[in-house]
């Protein structure tokens, strides 16, 4: 279906462009506004379509239906208007006789818009703009010509279409489904000449001069050409739209169980019908409308039972079913969204599931709205983010000027738009321009943007908040100001009016949605005073998932189709000629000045405290991402009490960066149920591997624990018994598995969750070592990683000059030598580039020493502060003698790329000295700091490097313990609940850790056995002398492939033994249907044969 509406959008994209340069200027602008244009003709879509649904339909009788359509049934059109679908001999294309079907169209649109009060006809007005003649101008400039619009009606009047929209279900599945569809798409006008171009299966369009070798200009083409676009034609690309930014709808097999478990609680609490319609739902990120409409079905019905009246087409007619239905829509429903057509859509979408389209609904309308609901002043009752500490100082010397709305909501109407004007500068100021510049060649130059000028100066400011405060749109400034102090302002500074017009700007692109302004009812009472419990009832929403930071790959291959595809050498010199064109150059700069402004008012605005949450003594910031937003924003407009149900990813849940959030949800709120999903029913348009969850919450006191379920696939499972497929998730549990970052582990029975406790005993966690107890231990893990394999690229080389460069899939378990180096490191190059990253750290160190061990703190900045600590110790600046590197002592590794679905997961080995790490690796730190050695060295020994203050982090026998840990079923079972695709640094930190000393039966067998497999060839020489004695002691080549198997049994059956596993535990543990599927039985029964022998083993050693 949507592929046949695709073609009727192309038709009438084409078919108007062709037009183009031979029409009006309105025309003419549209040739420079093709986004534009293509956003209309995709309104013209859903007008063409809706009207010829309504004639067909019989089912949907109204005073719609009574209109004369049909002048637009194709089968008459012919007969009444003879050649009307065909230009007349001579004619020129615009002339009026080809464009009679237009003008008939025009003229229904103009009736469904604003209604008809005739004897024989009575039709509401349209409760939104999808027919406002205003919204559509470039068409209405065009005048679609009539062979065009009978190709387009043609395909809207097939079996096909009629055969799939059906009143009960089509209407709320179709704006949502072709709205994505058709917005996959944006066309272009090609300035120059193009290539289509097919690589790897995929084709695309590029300028032909991209298309050529990086060598030179004329050289090979980098890309077989299919066909060329000539200069001045139209042509489609792939949007960066919703699509591109994870903003998908609903699908259909999650809504009635979304809509259910959100809205039940509240229902069940309802005594009366009319209870029923003082509930107050809000969809902030609406989109098309998809989850009001199944709210506003589930609250008719509802509605219905509580009159006694139980279904349709029982007790209930199907105009009182309408009748509830429209009380529904109007007093409980609310949406927002940023898109204007998206909110057409849905302001459509309500509309036709109400039925009662002969009425007028000014309420659709009213209660579904465009804006950024993100953004705004904060909410009543919320506290005020003027008090905010993290403001930049200028910036908070204006922002604290703004007189902003209190507890209580003005009295007038003016009073009222007045703070509506002063919100909207409160917001823009976050976004506006950083640079300050007071010369006018500045400010002109800075005009030439579409944003303009730095923050006003304090003599501009009273002026400008006195102009906003009052409503000026820049001419009556212009008149006040720039007559006095000339067109440029005071001494050839910006005028009133410009900075006026930056607002304005700033103002459309932002879209701020004040909650409180926008829909006054919702917080405060009829005398304006702030509800005791403000808010909404329930919030039910699928927030876009988008990670908001300027993404190359994105936003270059919209393009070059194939920019994704390059290698990183070719992609930067490709970025470098797109850049080259100033147009791209601007539109890559404004994308990055937006989201810069975005993340300076979300991160130092006060307004969502949860996304800088600390999280293991430092802020779980992280990229922002529009999700974590919108679950922030959707607790803020939940009143206390009030039940929220969300699509997120899978990340709310397992990743350090929305720990804060969790910490919210699970502290201040009372999750209900969380339902992970992995892709594999192709719910979304994603990757098959990529997961998601339903997540439902009230805002009520915590519990001590909730039901959840992972790693479902189907979602017919919704539709069964809960109690059947999720399981009782405690919170202690989470806090004991992730104390620091509440990471939940992803559990399929109850089963799993009990073994999983039973491993994490009392045992400490991986990274959960404070300094204290690192000094009076002998265990210290610091997990860290090296280089960058991105940013660091230039100090590799591929000549096989220097040390090795690690890489993760260079690593096997116990095996340093997996795969040959792609790049080796010159030992002084790699050396200089990480002395600087040690020698902060000991600065950092030092200073924190100066702090805590001088009686008067030192004054300057940090460096000045060690500078005078170091001189008056007798000591000299830092150099390379005061710290050790990394790269000098052998390391313990794993590999960060390792998906949960793998072989196996947790991959580590031992690397010798003399070698570099890759950021695919990372790795336990060697060394550890002994501060009552530094401060010694200080005091006593000022001619003695500060590096002696340095220590092993683990002696030799413990790295081999821990190696043998890591590698353990046991571990990778555990760390197996934690990943997606990536072991981060904070899932392995939460590892819980057998912390043993070095004499310990379990740990000399494991740490033997392990320096067996391990310690190979001669780079292992000192390694080897420490763990085996001697130099020439026993190992085992990689060749003896029997003999290492059985060793690394012994190792997995010590550990599951030190770890308190019985042989049952041990069982389920290598046998549960998602634990290792892909391990070979004969492996399985081998760690179980030796952990029969686990007693012997020990005796052994």
């Amino acid at each position: 279906m949507t592929a046949l509406l695709r073609q009727a959008h192309r038709l009438l994209t084409e078919g108007l462009a062709d037009a183009l340069p031979e029409r009006s200027r309105l025309a003419r602008l549209a040739l420079q506004d093709l986004g534009g244009l293509y956003e209309q003709t995709l309104r013209l879509i859903y007008r063409l379509f809706l009207i010829q649904t309504i004639r067909k339909t019989g089912s949907l009788r109204s005073g719609l239906c009574a209109l004369n359509l049909e002048c637009l049934d194709l089968t008459r059109a012919g007969d009444d208007q003879p050649g009307a679908g065909e230009p007349k001999e001579g004619a020129e294309q615009g002339d009026a006789s080809t464009c009679r079907l237009w003008r008939r169209l025009q003229e229904v649109c103009a009736l469904i818009d604003s209604g008809c009060q005739r004897s024989e006809l009575t039709s509401a007005s349209y409760p939104g703009r999808l027919f406002d003649p205003a919204t559509t101008p470039y068409l209405d400039a065009l005048a679609v010509p009539d062979g065009v619009l009978t190709q387009v009606l043609a395909l809207l009047n097939c079996d096909a279409l009629s055969a799939e929209v059906t009143p009960e279900t089509g209407w709320i599945w179709l704006p949502a489904a072709l709205y994505e569809d058709l917005l996959a798409c944006m066309p272009r006008l090609a300035n120059e000449p193009l290539h289509e171009v097919h690589e790897r299966g995929r084709r695309g369009l590029l300028p032909a001069r991209f298309n050529l070798a990086p060598a030179a200009r004329g050289g090979p083409r980098r890309y077989p050409v299919g066909g060329t676009i000539a200069p001045g034609s139209i042509y489609l690309m792939p949007s960066r739209g919703r699509k591109s930014r994870g903003s998908y709808s609903t699908p259909s097999a999650l809504v009635p169980y979304l809509v259910r478990r959100t809205l039940e609680p509240l229902v069940s609490r309802c005594r009366r019908a009319e209870d029923i319609l003082a509930l107050r739902v809000v969809d902030p990120a609406m989109g098309t409308g998809t989850l009001l409409v199944a709210a506003c079905d589930y609250l008719a019905r509802a509605y219905a039972r509580l009159l006694g009246e139980e279904e349709v087409g029982a007790t209930t007619s199907p105009e009182r079913w309408k009748h509830y239905r429209r009380l529904v829509a109007e007093r409980c429903l609310y949406g927002v969204d940023i898109d204007e057509l998206a909110v057409e859509l849905a302001r459509l979408s309500l509309w036709l599931f109400i039925g009662q389209l002969e009425q007028p609904a000014p309420f659709v309308r009213e209660n579904l709205r465009c804006g950024n609901s993100l953004i705004g002043i904060a909410l009543p009752g919320k506290g005020s983010a003027a008090e905010s500490a993290s403001w930049p100082r200028h910036l908070a010397r204006l922002l604290r000027q703004i007189p902003l709305p209190g507890d209580t909501l003005p009295a007038t109407a003016d009073e009222r738009a007045r703070i509506q004007r002063l919100a909207d500068l409160w917001v823009a100021l976050w976004f506006w321009p950083r640079s300050c510049s007071s010369s006018a060649r500045a400010w002109r130059r800075s005009t030439e943007g579409e944003t303009s000028l730095s923050l006003p100066a304090d003599h501009t400011w009273a002026e400008l908040l006195t102009a906003v405060a009052r409503g000026e749109d820049g001419t009556q400034a212009k008149a006040s100001t720039d007559s006095a102090n000339g067109s440029d302002g005071v001494d050839g500074l910006p005028s009133l009016t410009a900075y006026l017009q930056t607002l304005r700007h700033l103002v459309r692109r932002i879209r701020p949605f004040h909650w409180q302004l926008e829909f006054p009812a919702i917080f405060f009472e009829s005398d304006g005073h702030l509800r005791s419990r403000p808010g909404f009832d329930a919030v039910l929403t699928n927030p876009p998932w988008e990670t908001l930071k300027p993404n190359s790959r994105e936003f270059f291959a919209s393009y070059d189709p194939l920019y994704r595809r390059l290698e990183r050498a070719e992609a930067e010199q490709q970025r470098q000629r797109l850049l080259a064109d100033r147009q791209i150059q601007s539109a890559w700069r404004d994308e990055a000045h937006w989201l810069a402004g975005l993340s300076r008012y979300v991160r130092q605005s006060g307004l969502y405290p949860a996304q800088q949450a600390p999280s293991g003594g430092r802020a779980s910031g992280g990229d922002l991402n529009s999700y974590r937003l919108f679950v922030e924003r959707a607790y803020q407009l939940l009143r206390p009490g009030g039940s929220c149900g969300l699509v997120v990813p899978a990340s709310l849940y397992t990743d350090q960066s929305s720990a804060g959030l969790r910490r919210l949800l699970l502290d201040q709120a009372r999750p209900i149920v969380l339902l992970g999903f992995e892709n594999r029913a192709g719910l979304f348009p994603i990757d098959s591997r990529c997961k998601f969850a339903l997540l439902v919450f009230t805002r009520e006191r915590p519990a001590a624990h909730f039901r959840a379920a992972f790693m479902l696939h189907d979602p017919a499972v919704l539709q069964s018994d809960e109690e059947r497929f999720t399981i009782c998730l405690p919170r202690a549990l989470i806090e004991r598995f992730a104390p620091e970052t509440l990471s939940l582990l992803e559990l399929r029975t109850q089963r799993e969750a009990d073994l999983l406790s039973h491993i994490y005993g009392a045992w400490p966690l991986l990274g959960g070592q404070t300094p204290q107890q690192e000094e009076a231990g002998s265990w210290s893990v610091t997990l860290t990683r090296e280089f960058d394999m991105t940013n660091d690229r230039r100090l590799f080389n591929r000549a096989g000059v220097g040390w090795p460069l690690y890489e993760g899939k260079m690593i096997h378990q116990y095996c340093p030598c997996f795969a040959p180096p792609r790049y080796h490191v010159v030992p002084e190059v790699g050396r200089q580039a990480l002395l600087r990253g040690e020698l902060e750290r000991l600065e950092q160190e030092l200073d924190a020493l100066a702090r805590r061990a001088l009686p008067q703190p030192l004054q300057g900045r940090r460096r000045e502060r060690v500078m005078t600590l170091l001189a008056a110790a007798g000591r000299g600046p830092l150099t390379a003698a005061d710290v050790p590197l990394d790269c000098e002592a052998p390391r313990l590794v794993f590999r960060r790329v390792a998906s949960s679905t793998n072989v196996r997961s947790l991959i580590a080995t031992i690397l010798p000295a003399g070698c570099f790490l890759g950021n695919t690796l990372t790795y336990v730190r060697p060394w550890r700091l002994n501060r009552a050695r530094l401060l010694s060295l200080l005091s006593t020994e000022p001619t003695q490097p500060l590096s002696l203050a340095y220590e092993r982090s683990l002696s030799p026998r413990l790295l081999a313990y821990l190696c043998g840990l890591l590698n353990s079923f046991v571990l990778d079972y555990v760390i197996r609940h934690k990943v997606s695709v990536d072991i981060t640094m904070s899932q392995a930190a939460q590892l819980p850790l057998a912390c043993l000393a070095a004499e310990e039966p379990h740990c000399q067998a494991i740490a033997r056995r392990v320096a067996r497999l391990v310690c190979l060839g001669p780079a292992f020489a000192p390694l080897r002398v420490e763990l085996l004695g001697r130099e020439d002691a026993p190992a085992l080549p990689l060749e003896q492939r029997k003999e290492r198997l059985q060793l690394q049994h012994e190792i997995d059956a010590l550990v599951a033994h030190l770890y308190g596993l019985s042989a049952a535990d041990l069982r389920d543990l290598l046998y549960a249907p998602h634990s290792f599927p892909l391990v070979a039985t004969s492996v399985k029964e081998g760690v179980l044969c030796a952990f029969a022998n686990v007693e012997r083993l020990l005796e052994s050693g």
